[in-house]
């Protein structure tokens, strides 16, 4: 069961599902950020289910491993050396 769900544009957390005694249909109990529980038919639930991505590995396809890689370098768009030190205290005595 997924664990948060968009219901009425608000985001919810699952808590348990519970089974009718009666007409034997099988409810989800939830709850919102304030803590305030809620119920649904387990059915509501899978409609409204956050869909997870799935963990980037090897298989991932080559648009999403570009687009990882570039993400990494996102502070360097500058197109300057950026020095371990600040400009300001380097000491360039220790790049010779």
């Amino acid at each position: 069961m997924n664990q948060k769900a968009i219901i009425n544009g608000k985001e919810y957390r699952f808590i348990k599902t519970e089974t009718d005694m009666i007409t034997n249909r099988t409810a989800v109990l939830f709850e919102n950020e304030h803590g305030c529980p809620f119920i649904c038919p387990v059915e509501a639930w899978l409609e409204n289910a956050k869909r997870e991505e799935p963990a980037f590995n090897k298989y991932a396809s080559p648009e999403k491993k570009i687009a990882l890689f570039k993400s990494l370098f996102i502070g360097r768009k500058t197109g300057k050396m950026m020095s371990p030190l600040s400009e300001s205290c380097a000491d360039n005595s220790i790049y010779r």
